[in-house]
Protein backbone atom coordinates (compact mmCIF):
# COMPACT_ATOMS: atom_id res chain seq x y z
CA UNK A 1 0.00 0.00 0.00
CA UNK A 2 1.47 3.60 -0.94
CA UNK A 3 2.29 6.16 1.79
CA UNK A 4 -0.02 8.95 1.67
CA UNK A 5 1.22 12.02 -0.82
CA UNK A 6 3.38 9.60 -3.47
CA UNK A 7 2.63 7.32 -6.34
CA UNK A 8 3.56 3.84 -6.43
CA UNK A 9 6.73 4.48 -7.96
CA UNK A 10 7.63 6.73 -5.23
CA UNK A 11 6.87 10.23 -6.87
CA UNK A 12 4.19 12.69 -6.18
CA UNK A 13 1.44 12.28 -7.45
CA UNK A 14 0.42 14.99 -10.30
CA UNK A 15 -1.59 17.98 -9.29
CA UNK A 16 -5.37 17.70 -9.99
CA UNK A 17 -6.58 21.00 -11.78
CA UNK A 18 -10.16 21.85 -11.29
CA UNK A 19 -12.48 23.38 -13.92
CA UNK A 20 -14.00 26.67 -12.96
CA UNK A 21 -17.61 26.43 -11.80
CA UNK A 22 -18.49 28.60 -14.81
CA UNK A 23 -17.24 26.05 -17.20
CA UNK A 24 -19.15 23.22 -19.18
CA UNK A 25 -17.66 19.57 -18.47
CA UNK A 26 -17.83 19.32 -22.56
CA UNK A 27 -15.68 22.33 -23.06
CA UNK A 28 -12.63 20.40 -20.44
CA UNK A 29 -11.71 17.93 -23.34
CA UNK A 30 -9.08 19.10 -26.30
CA UNK A 31 -10.28 18.76 -29.41
CA UNK A 32 -8.38 17.82 -32.11
CA UNK A 33 -7.90 18.70 -35.91
CA UNK A 34 -8.47 16.05 -38.21
CA UNK A 35 -5.94 17.36 -40.49
CA UNK A 36 -3.52 17.94 -38.71
CA UNK A 37 -4.13 13.81 -37.03
CA UNK A 38 -4.00 13.10 -40.77
CA UNK A 39 -0.68 14.93 -41.43
CA UNK A 40 0.95 13.31 -38.25
CA UNK A 41 -0.76 10.17 -39.19
CA UNK A 42 1.25 10.33 -43.01
CA UNK A 43 4.48 11.71 -41.31
CA UNK A 44 4.54 8.29 -39.16
CA UNK A 45 3.64 6.41 -41.81
CA UNK A 46 6.50 7.72 -44.11
CA UNK A 47 9.36 7.55 -41.31
CA UNK A 48 8.14 3.63 -40.73
CA UNK A 49 8.27 3.10 -44.72
CA UNK A 50 11.89 4.83 -44.79
CA UNK A 51 13.25 3.01 -41.66
CA UNK A 52 12.05 -0.10 -43.62
CA UNK A 53 13.60 0.75 -46.60
CA UNK A 54 16.78 1.54 -45.22
CA UNK A 55 16.67 -2.28 -42.97
CA UNK A 56 15.85 -3.88 -46.67
CA UNK A 57 18.93 -1.73 -48.29
CA UNK A 58 20.80 -2.36 -45.66
CA UNK A 59 19.86 -6.65 -45.70
CA UNK A 60 20.40 -5.71 -49.64
CA UNK A 61 24.15 -4.35 -49.19
CA UNK A 62 24.64 -6.94 -46.64
CA UNK A 63 23.71 -9.61 -48.52
CA UNK A 64 25.89 -8.28 -51.41
CA UNK A 65 29.04 -7.53 -49.21
CA UNK A 66 28.60 -11.77 -48.18
CA UNK A 67 27.80 -12.68 -51.88
CA UNK A 68 31.25 -11.28 -52.86
CA UNK A 69 33.05 -12.49 -49.97
CA UNK A 70 32.10 -15.85 -50.73
CA UNK A 71 32.99 -15.73 -54.48
CA UNK A 72 36.57 -14.01 -53.90
CA UNK A 73 36.83 -16.42 -51.21
CA UNK A 74 35.44 -19.24 -53.62
CA UNK A 75 38.35 -18.13 -55.93
CA UNK A 76 40.74 -18.14 -53.60
CA UNK A 77 40.49 -21.82 -52.53
CA UNK A 78 40.36 -21.98 -56.26
CA UNK A 79 43.19 -20.54 -56.99
CA UNK A 80 45.23 -22.10 -53.60
CA UNK A 81 44.17 -25.53 -55.08
CA UNK A 82 45.82 -25.10 -58.25
CA UNK A 83 48.98 -23.84 -56.57
CA UNK A 84 48.79 -26.68 -54.60
CA UNK A 85 48.34 -29.09 -57.08
CA UNK A 86 50.54 -26.87 -59.30
CA UNK A 87 53.40 -27.14 -56.32
CA UNK A 88 52.37 -31.30 -55.74
CA UNK A 89 53.00 -31.79 -59.65
CA UNK A 90 56.71 -29.77 -60.02
CA UNK A 91 57.73 -31.59 -56.18
CA UNK A 92 56.94 -35.10 -57.93
CA UNK A 93 58.92 -34.10 -61.11
CA UNK A 94 61.80 -32.58 -59.15
CA UNK A 95 61.83 -36.07 -57.29
CA UNK A 96 61.83 -37.69 -60.28
CA UNK A 97 64.74 -36.07 -61.87
CA UNK A 98 66.93 -35.78 -58.97
CA UNK A 99 66.22 -40.34 -58.76
CA UNK A 100 67.41 -40.25 -62.40
CA UNK A 101 70.04 -37.65 -61.53
CA UNK A 102 71.26 -40.08 -59.07
CA UNK A 103 70.36 -43.23 -60.78
CA UNK A 104 72.21 -41.87 -64.29
CA UNK A 105 75.51 -41.67 -62.94
CA UNK A 106 75.49 -44.91 -60.91
CA UNK A 107 74.66 -46.90 -64.17
CA UNK A 108 77.03 -45.40 -66.19
CA UNK A 109 79.54 -45.97 -63.50
CA UNK A 110 78.44 -49.23 -63.64
CA UNK A 111 78.67 -49.96 -67.34
CA UNK A 112 81.98 -48.56 -67.05
CA UNK A 113 83.14 -50.98 -64.54
CA UNK A 114 81.17 -53.97 -66.30
CA UNK A 115 83.95 -52.49 -69.20
CA UNK A 116 86.80 -52.28 -67.18
CA UNK A 117 86.13 -55.88 -65.87
CA UNK A 118 85.65 -57.54 -69.15
CA UNK A 119 88.70 -56.34 -70.78
CA UNK A 120 90.49 -57.02 -67.44
CA UNK A 121 88.95 -60.60 -67.63
CA UNK A 122 89.93 -60.58 -71.71
CA UNK A 123 93.24 -59.80 -71.10
CA UNK A 124 93.81 -62.19 -68.62
CA UNK A 125 91.85 -64.95 -70.56
CA UNK A 126 94.60 -64.13 -73.20
CA UNK A 127 97.71 -64.14 -71.25
CA UNK A 128 96.31 -67.36 -69.45
CA UNK A 129 95.93 -68.93 -73.02
CA UNK A 130 99.29 -67.73 -74.05
CA UNK A 131 101.30 -69.03 -70.76
CA UNK A 132 99.41 -72.18 -71.43
CA UNK A 133 100.15 -72.75 -75.40
CA UNK A 134 103.82 -71.81 -74.58
CA UNK A 135 103.46 -74.42 -71.67
CA UNK A 136 102.34 -76.93 -74.25
CA UNK A 137 104.55 -75.68 -76.86
CA UNK A 138 107.24 -76.05 -74.53
CA UNK A 139 106.10 -79.96 -73.23
CA UNK A 140 105.40 -81.06 -76.72
CA UNK A 141 109.24 -79.76 -77.82
CA UNK A 142 110.52 -81.79 -74.46
CA UNK A 143 109.27 -84.98 -75.26
CA UNK A 144 109.96 -84.80 -79.05
CA UNK A 145 113.51 -84.44 -77.93
CA UNK A 146 113.45 -87.18 -75.72
CA UNK A 147 111.61 -89.47 -77.91
CA UNK A 148 114.79 -88.38 -80.47
CA UNK A 149 117.47 -89.33 -77.50
CA UNK A 150 115.55 -92.50 -76.39
CA UNK A 151 115.78 -93.25 -80.71
CA UNK A 152 118.98 -92.07 -80.49
CA UNK A 153 120.35 -94.18 -77.64
CA UNK A 154 118.53 -97.49 -78.85
CA UNK A 155 120.14 -97.28 -82.41
CA UNK A 156 123.07 -97.09 -80.51
CA UNK A 157 122.40 -100.14 -78.84
CA UNK A 158 122.13 -101.71 -81.92
CA UNK A 159 124.96 -100.68 -83.81
CA UNK A 160 126.99 -101.69 -80.50
CA UNK A 161 125.51 -105.52 -80.66
CA UNK A 162 126.30 -105.18 -84.42
CA UNK A 163 129.88 -104.44 -83.60
CA UNK A 164 129.90 -107.69 -81.43
CA UNK A 165 128.29 -109.79 -84.00
CA UNK A 166 130.72 -109.02 -86.26
CA UNK A 167 133.86 -108.92 -84.67
CA UNK A 168 133.38 -113.12 -83.67
CA UNK A 169 133.38 -113.90 -87.62
CA UNK A 170 136.35 -111.58 -87.97
CA UNK A 171 138.34 -113.84 -85.37
CA UNK A 172 136.90 -116.55 -86.92
CA UNK A 173 137.38 -115.38 -90.66
CA UNK A 174 139.29 -112.43 -91.62
CA UNK A 175 137.59 -112.20 -95.25
CA UNK A 176 135.23 -109.22 -94.48
CA UNK A 177 136.45 -105.58 -93.89
CA UNK A 178 136.01 -104.05 -90.39
CA UNK A 179 134.23 -100.51 -89.63
CA UNK A 180 136.05 -97.67 -89.50
CA UNK A 181 135.29 -96.33 -85.51
CA UNK A 182 135.99 -92.69 -86.92
CA UNK A 183 133.54 -92.75 -89.72
CA UNK A 184 130.84 -94.31 -87.14
CA UNK A 185 131.35 -91.89 -84.93
CA UNK A 186 130.76 -88.55 -87.02
CA UNK A 187 127.67 -90.64 -88.72
CA UNK A 188 126.76 -90.74 -85.71
CA UNK A 189 127.40 -86.99 -84.80
CA UNK A 190 125.50 -85.71 -88.24
CA UNK A 191 122.78 -88.41 -87.21
CA UNK A 192 122.19 -86.27 -83.89
CA UNK A 193 122.92 -82.62 -84.53
CA UNK A 194 120.34 -83.38 -87.57
CA UNK A 195 117.95 -84.71 -85.21
CA UNK A 196 118.04 -81.94 -82.53
CA UNK A 197 118.01 -79.38 -85.33
CA UNK A 198 115.13 -80.92 -86.62
CA UNK A 199 113.67 -80.32 -83.14
CA UNK A 200 114.39 -76.69 -82.49
CA UNK A 201 113.15 -75.85 -85.83
CA UNK A 202 109.89 -77.52 -85.48
CA UNK A 203 110.05 -76.05 -81.43
CA UNK A 204 110.55 -72.78 -83.31
CA UNK A 205 108.41 -72.70 -86.05
CA UNK A 206 105.55 -74.37 -82.95
CA UNK A 207 106.34 -70.98 -80.77
CA UNK A 208 106.41 -68.49 -83.31
CA UNK A 209 102.77 -69.99 -84.53
CA UNK A 210 101.92 -70.00 -80.82
CA UNK A 211 103.30 -66.01 -80.17
CA UNK A 212 101.64 -65.31 -83.87
CA UNK A 213 98.04 -67.16 -82.34
CA UNK A 214 98.38 -65.28 -78.91
CA UNK A 215 99.49 -61.52 -80.71
CA UNK A 216 95.67 -62.08 -82.76
CA UNK A 217 94.07 -62.74 -79.75
CA UNK A 218 95.43 -59.96 -77.68
CA UNK A 219 94.81 -57.60 -80.95
CA UNK A 220 91.20 -58.93 -80.70
CA UNK A 221 90.75 -58.68 -77.04
CA UNK A 222 92.16 -55.00 -77.21
CA UNK A 223 89.49 -54.26 -80.22
CA UNK A 224 86.79 -55.72 -77.64
CA UNK A 225 87.93 -53.86 -75.10
CA UNK A 226 87.79 -50.49 -77.07
CA UNK A 227 84.49 -50.90 -78.43
CA UNK A 228 83.20 -52.05 -75.15
CA UNK A 229 84.58 -48.44 -73.71
CA UNK A 230 83.20 -46.81 -76.94
CA UNK A 231 79.74 -48.05 -76.33
CA UNK A 232 79.92 -47.24 -72.53
CA UNK A 233 81.33 -43.50 -73.70
CA UNK A 234 78.51 -43.34 -76.29
CA UNK A 235 75.91 -44.74 -73.60
CA UNK A 236 77.52 -42.18 -71.00
CA UNK A 237 77.20 -39.19 -73.67
CA UNK A 238 73.36 -40.53 -74.69
CA UNK A 239 72.66 -40.16 -70.77
CA UNK A 240 74.17 -36.84 -70.35
CA UNK A 241 72.52 -35.22 -73.05
CA UNK A 242 69.19 -36.46 -72.18
CA UNK A 243 70.27 -34.92 -68.67
CA UNK A 244 70.64 -31.42 -70.53
CA UNK A 245 67.81 -32.34 -72.92
CA UNK A 246 65.62 -32.85 -69.53
CA UNK A 247 66.88 -29.46 -67.78
CA UNK A 248 64.99 -27.54 -69.71
CA UNK A 249 61.57 -29.39 -68.53
CA UNK A 250 62.93 -28.10 -64.82
CA UNK A 251 62.10 -24.19 -65.90
CA UNK A 252 58.30 -25.78 -66.63
CA UNK A 253 57.28 -24.72 -62.78
CA UNK A 254 54.46 -22.31 -62.79
CA UNK A 255 56.13 -19.03 -62.31
CA UNK A 256 59.09 -19.68 -63.41
CA UNK A 257 61.13 -16.73 -65.01
CA UNK A 258 63.52 -17.89 -67.42
CA UNK A 259 66.02 -16.58 -70.61
CA UNK A 260 66.47 -18.61 -74.17
CA UNK A 261 69.34 -16.53 -74.36
CA UNK A 262 71.07 -13.47 -72.61
CA UNK A 263 69.38 -10.87 -75.48
CA UNK A 264 65.66 -12.88 -74.93
CA UNK A 265 62.61 -11.10 -73.43
CA UNK A 266 62.35 -12.92 -69.94
CA UNK A 267 59.75 -15.81 -70.17
CA UNK A 268 57.10 -16.62 -67.43
CA UNK A 269 56.10 -20.45 -66.83
CA UNK A 270 51.87 -20.13 -67.19
CA UNK A 271 50.52 -23.56 -65.35
CA UNK A 272 48.03 -25.12 -67.19
CA UNK A 273 44.16 -25.24 -66.27
CA UNK A 274 40.45 -23.94 -67.39
CA UNK A 275 38.75 -20.55 -67.39
CA UNK A 276 35.60 -18.76 -68.26
CA UNK A 277 36.15 -16.86 -71.37
CA UNK A 278 34.27 -13.39 -71.91
CA UNK A 279 32.44 -11.32 -69.47
CA UNK A 280 29.01 -11.58 -68.11
CA UNK A 281 26.04 -9.34 -69.23
CA UNK A 282 26.35 -7.36 -65.99
CA UNK A 283 29.45 -6.30 -66.46
CA UNK A 284 30.16 -2.61 -66.90
CA UNK A 285 31.46 -1.11 -70.00
CA UNK A 286 30.77 -5.16 -72.16
CA UNK A 287 30.81 -5.49 -75.94
CA UNK A 288 28.89 -7.44 -77.43
CA UNK A 289 31.37 -8.78 -79.43
CA UNK A 290 32.69 -10.56 -75.77
CA UNK A 291 30.07 -13.26 -75.33
CA UNK A 292 29.02 -15.83 -75.08
CA UNK A 293 30.76 -16.91 -72.08
CA UNK A 294 32.70 -20.24 -72.47
CA UNK A 295 34.24 -22.56 -70.74
CA UNK A 296 38.11 -22.74 -72.28
CA UNK A 297 40.20 -25.46 -71.10
CA UNK A 298 44.34 -25.23 -70.86
CA UNK A 299 45.46 -28.34 -71.28
CA UNK A 300 49.43 -27.82 -70.95
CA UNK A 301 51.55 -25.04 -69.50
CA UNK A 302 53.36 -22.60 -71.81
CA UNK A 303 56.19 -19.69 -71.57
CA UNK A 304 54.77 -15.93 -71.94
CA UNK A 305 56.37 -12.44 -72.38
CA UNK A 306 57.06 -11.19 -68.60
CA UNK A 307 56.37 -7.91 -70.61
CA UNK A 308 56.21 -6.71 -74.05
CA UNK A 309 58.79 -6.63 -76.58
CA UNK A 310 61.06 -3.70 -75.93
CA UNK A 311 62.40 -1.29 -78.34
CA UNK A 312 65.69 -2.53 -77.34
CA UNK A 313 64.66 -6.24 -78.13
CA UNK A 314 62.91 -5.15 -81.30
CA UNK A 315 66.26 -2.94 -82.46
CA UNK A 316 68.57 -6.13 -81.72
CA UNK A 317 66.45 -8.12 -83.91
CA UNK A 318 66.39 -5.75 -86.96
CA UNK A 319 70.03 -4.81 -86.50
CA UNK A 320 70.83 -8.90 -86.69
CA UNK A 321 68.27 -9.46 -89.40
CA UNK A 322 68.27 -6.36 -91.49
CA UNK A 323 64.04 -6.62 -91.46
CA UNK A 324 62.52 -3.40 -92.09
CA UNK A 325 59.24 -3.38 -90.50
CA UNK A 326 55.80 -2.45 -92.99
CA UNK A 327 55.86 0.92 -91.80
CA UNK A 328 59.48 1.75 -92.85
CA UNK A 329 58.67 -0.57 -96.35
CA UNK A 330 55.92 1.94 -96.85
CA UNK A 331 56.45 4.57 -99.86
CA UNK A 332 54.25 7.03 -97.94
CA UNK A 333 55.70 9.42 -95.88
CA UNK A 334 53.22 8.62 -92.97
CA UNK A 335 53.96 4.91 -92.51
CA UNK A 336 52.47 4.28 -88.90
CA UNK A 337 49.13 5.88 -87.89
CA UNK A 338 48.06 7.26 -83.92
CA UNK A 339 48.15 10.23 -81.83
CA UNK A 340 50.58 12.98 -82.43
CA UNK A 341 49.94 14.93 -79.67
CA UNK A 342 53.02 17.09 -78.05
CA UNK A 343 54.66 15.52 -75.48
CA UNK A 344 54.68 17.67 -72.06
CA UNK A 345 57.29 15.23 -70.35
CA UNK A 346 59.98 15.26 -73.57
CA UNK A 347 60.11 19.31 -73.47
CA UNK A 348 59.90 19.06 -77.19
CA UNK A 349 57.48 21.52 -78.56
CA UNK A 350 54.80 20.52 -81.20
CA UNK A 351 53.87 16.97 -82.02
CA UNK A 352 56.92 14.77 -83.17
CA UNK A 353 56.54 12.89 -87.05
CA UNK A 354 54.99 9.15 -86.89
CA UNK A 355 56.70 7.29 -89.04
CA UNK A 356 57.67 3.94 -87.63
CA UNK A 357 59.31 2.03 -84.83
CA UNK A 358 62.21 4.42 -84.88
CA UNK A 359 60.25 7.69 -84.90
CA UNK A 360 56.50 6.79 -83.15
CA UNK A 361 55.45 10.55 -82.36
CA UNK A 362 56.54 10.22 -78.70
CA UNK A 363 59.95 10.16 -76.38
CA UNK A 364 60.42 6.71 -75.73
CA UNK A 365 63.70 4.74 -74.15
CA UNK A 366 64.98 1.24 -74.86
CA UNK A 367 62.80 0.11 -71.71
CA UNK A 368 59.18 1.15 -73.22
CA UNK A 369 57.12 -1.32 -75.58
CA UNK A 370 58.25 -0.96 -79.22
CA UNK A 371 55.59 0.66 -81.16
CA UNK A 372 53.90 0.79 -84.96
CA UNK A 373 54.41 -2.97 -85.59
CA UNK A 374 52.16 -4.88 -87.53
CA UNK A 375 50.90 -8.43 -86.98
CA UNK A 376 53.36 -9.68 -89.47
CA UNK A 377 56.21 -7.46 -88.02
CA UNK A 378 55.45 -9.32 -84.87
CA UNK A 379 55.52 -13.01 -86.56
CA UNK A 380 58.72 -11.98 -87.93
CA UNK A 381 60.30 -11.27 -84.96
CA UNK A 382 58.55 -14.67 -83.76
CA UNK A 383 60.03 -16.61 -86.18
CA UNK A 384 63.47 -14.86 -85.97
CA UNK A 385 63.75 -15.86 -82.69
CA UNK A 386 62.80 -19.19 -82.79
CA UNK A 387 65.61 -19.69 -85.57
CA UNK A 388 68.13 -18.24 -83.20
CA UNK A 389 67.20 -19.84 -80.18
CA UNK A 390 65.89 -23.37 -81.35
CA UNK A 391 62.53 -22.89 -79.44
CA UNK A 392 59.04 -22.51 -80.68
CA UNK A 393 58.47 -18.49 -80.23
CA UNK A 394 54.96 -17.16 -81.28
CA UNK A 395 52.07 -14.91 -81.04
CA UNK A 396 49.65 -16.03 -77.84
CA UNK A 397 46.46 -16.87 -79.31
CA UNK A 398 43.45 -14.91 -77.55
CA UNK A 399 42.53 -17.48 -75.05
CA UNK A 400 45.83 -17.96 -73.61
CA UNK A 401 46.00 -13.85 -73.43
CA UNK A 402 42.98 -13.75 -71.54
CA UNK A 403 43.44 -16.71 -69.49
CA UNK A 404 46.92 -15.20 -68.89
CA UNK A 405 45.52 -12.10 -68.12
CA UNK A 406 42.84 -13.02 -65.66
CA UNK A 407 45.42 -15.43 -63.83
CA UNK A 408 42.49 -16.82 -61.70
CA UNK A 409 40.19 -13.56 -61.44
CA UNK A 410 36.58 -13.39 -62.65
CA UNK A 411 36.39 -9.75 -61.98
CA UNK A 412 36.29 -7.36 -64.62
CA UNK A 413 40.42 -6.27 -64.07
CA UNK A 414 42.64 -8.73 -62.80
CA UNK A 415 42.88 -6.48 -59.87
CA UNK A 416 39.36 -6.19 -59.22
CA UNK A 417 35.98 -4.47 -61.06
CA UNK A 418 37.33 -1.07 -59.44
CA UNK A 419 39.08 0.98 -62.18
CA UNK A 420 40.08 3.38 -59.74
CA UNK A 421 42.74 1.02 -58.81
CA UNK A 422 44.25 0.80 -62.11
CA UNK A 423 47.14 3.45 -61.58
CA UNK A 424 48.88 0.29 -59.35
CA UNK A 425 48.63 -1.40 -62.26
CA UNK A 426 48.49 0.04 -65.90
CA UNK A 427 49.76 2.80 -67.27
CA UNK A 428 46.27 3.90 -68.90
CA UNK A 429 44.13 6.95 -70.07
CA UNK A 430 44.64 8.85 -66.61
CA UNK A 431 44.22 12.35 -64.88
CA UNK A 432 47.04 14.04 -66.77
CA UNK A 433 45.68 13.08 -70.06
CA UNK A 434 42.64 14.79 -68.90
CA UNK A 435 44.77 17.85 -67.47
CA UNK A 436 46.93 17.77 -70.90
CA UNK A 437 44.07 17.69 -73.57
CA UNK A 438 41.27 18.79 -71.58
CA UNK A 439 38.56 15.75 -73.31
CA UNK A 440 37.54 12.65 -72.97
CA UNK A 441 37.03 10.02 -70.22
CA UNK A 442 39.45 9.31 -67.76
CA UNK A 443 40.65 6.83 -65.18
CA UNK A 444 40.27 8.67 -61.38
CA UNK A 445 43.88 8.17 -60.79
CA UNK A 446 47.45 8.77 -61.78
CA UNK A 447 49.72 6.46 -63.34
CA UNK A 448 52.64 9.11 -63.54
CA UNK A 449 53.11 8.53 -67.25
CA UNK A 450 51.79 10.59 -70.35
CA UNK A 451 52.31 8.03 -73.22
CA UNK A 452 54.16 4.85 -73.07
CA UNK A 453 55.83 3.47 -69.63
CA UNK A 454 58.87 1.49 -69.59
CA UNK A 455 57.53 -2.32 -69.67
CA UNK A 456 57.25 -3.76 -66.35
CA UNK A 457 56.76 -0.75 -64.05
CA UNK A 458 53.40 -1.10 -62.46
CA UNK A 459 52.36 -3.94 -60.12
CA UNK A 460 52.25 -7.65 -61.69
CA UNK A 461 48.74 -10.41 -61.77
CA UNK A 462 48.73 -13.28 -59.87
CA UNK A 463 50.76 -15.20 -62.71
CA UNK A 464 53.44 -12.72 -62.30
CA UNK A 465 52.97 -10.97 -65.53
CA UNK A 466 53.45 -7.09 -65.98
CA UNK A 467 50.89 -4.40 -68.15
CA UNK A 468 48.97 -7.31 -69.26
CA UNK A 469 46.45 -4.56 -69.20
CA UNK A 470 47.42 -0.79 -70.55
CA UNK A 471 50.44 0.40 -72.34
CA UNK A 472 50.32 -1.23 -75.40
CA UNK A 473 47.85 -3.04 -77.13
CA UNK A 474 48.76 -6.58 -77.87
CA UNK A 475 48.52 -8.92 -80.74
CA UNK A 476 47.51 -12.28 -80.81
CA UNK A 477 47.34 -15.60 -83.41
CA UNK A 478 43.27 -15.10 -83.94
CA UNK A 479 41.33 -14.43 -87.08
CA UNK A 480 38.73 -12.01 -85.77
CA UNK A 481 35.27 -13.72 -85.01
CA UNK A 482 32.30 -11.23 -83.75
CA UNK A 483 31.31 -13.76 -81.49
CA UNK A 484 32.64 -16.43 -79.46
CA UNK A 485 30.17 -19.05 -80.81
CA UNK A 486 31.98 -21.86 -82.32
CA UNK A 487 35.49 -21.19 -81.27
CA UNK A 488 37.62 -23.48 -80.00
CA UNK A 489 37.19 -24.76 -76.42
CA UNK A 490 41.38 -26.13 -76.13
CA UNK A 491 42.49 -22.96 -76.04
CA UNK A 492 43.80 -23.02 -79.53
CA UNK A 493 44.19 -19.75 -82.25
CA UNK A 494 40.60 -19.53 -84.09
CA UNK A 495 42.19 -19.99 -87.47
CA UNK A 496 38.58 -19.49 -89.35
CA UNK A 497 36.87 -16.40 -89.88
CA UNK A 498 37.96 -13.42 -90.74
CA UNK A 499 41.76 -13.80 -91.10
CA UNK A 500 42.61 -10.61 -92.75
CA UNK A 501 41.87 -9.07 -89.56
CA UNK A 502 43.67 -10.22 -86.47
CA UNK A 503 42.76 -9.81 -82.63
CA UNK A 504 44.17 -7.16 -80.15
CA UNK A 505 44.01 -7.27 -76.31
CA UNK A 506 44.61 -5.37 -73.73
CA UNK A 507 44.50 -1.64 -74.36
CA UNK A 508 46.99 0.93 -74.52
CA UNK A 509 48.16 4.20 -72.58
CA UNK A 510 45.27 6.16 -73.86
CA UNK A 511 42.53 3.44 -72.98
CA UNK A 512 39.72 4.99 -70.94
CA UNK A 513 37.92 2.52 -68.07
CA UNK A 514 35.17 0.73 -70.93
CA UNK A 515 38.11 -0.97 -72.59
CA UNK A 516 40.65 -1.48 -69.76
CA UNK A 517 39.14 -4.75 -68.79
CA UNK A 518 40.45 -8.73 -69.16
CA UNK A 519 37.68 -9.32 -71.79
CA UNK A 520 37.89 -6.38 -74.32
CA UNK A 521 38.75 -7.28 -77.78
CA UNK A 522 40.16 -4.69 -80.63
CA UNK A 523 40.57 -5.77 -84.10
CA UNK A 524 42.90 -4.81 -87.06
CA UNK A 525 44.09 -5.92 -90.23
CA UNK A 526 47.71 -7.78 -90.53
CA UNK A 527 49.72 -5.00 -91.51
CA UNK A 528 48.35 -2.36 -89.52
CA UNK A 529 50.29 -0.41 -87.20
CA UNK A 530 50.03 2.68 -84.92
CA UNK A 531 51.61 3.91 -81.99
CA UNK A 532 49.05 2.07 -79.66
CA UNK A 533 50.19 -1.08 -80.34
CA UNK A 534 52.82 -3.51 -79.81
CA UNK A 535 53.20 -7.25 -78.74
CA UNK A 536 54.29 -9.96 -76.19
CA UNK A 537 55.66 -13.38 -77.02
CA UNK A 538 54.66 -16.60 -76.49
CA UNK A 539 56.53 -19.70 -76.31
CA UNK A 540 55.53 -23.71 -76.42
CA UNK A 541 56.91 -25.61 -73.84
CA UNK A 542 58.43 -29.53 -75.24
Amino acid sequence: MASAGKSDSGTPPPTELAAPASTPLAEAFVKIDPEEFARLEAEELARSEAKEEERIALEHKTQVERNAQAERQAVERAWREQEEYARGVAELKKKIARRESRRAPAIAAAVLLGAVALGALLYNHTLTQDRATKAEALRIAAESLERQEEERRAKLAADASGKDAAVTPKVESSAEPAEDPADRARAEAYSENAAKKAAADKAKALALKIEQEARRMAEVAAKKQAEAMAQAEERARAQAAARVKEAPRAVQRPGTVFQDCPDCPRMVVIPAGEFTMGSPASEAGRGVDEGPQRQVSIAQPFALGRSEVTVAEFRRFADESGYRTEAERDARAQGCSGFIYADPAAGIPGAQPVTSWRSPGLTQADSHPVLCVSWNDARAYAQWLSKKTGERYRLPTEAEWEYAARAGSVAARYWGDDPVQACRFANVADQSRFQTWGFGQKHECTDGHYFTAPAGGYSPNRFGLYDMLGNVWEWTEDCWNASYAGAPADGTAWLTGDCAQRVGRGGSWSTVPRFARSASRNKNTADHRDNLTGFRLARTLE
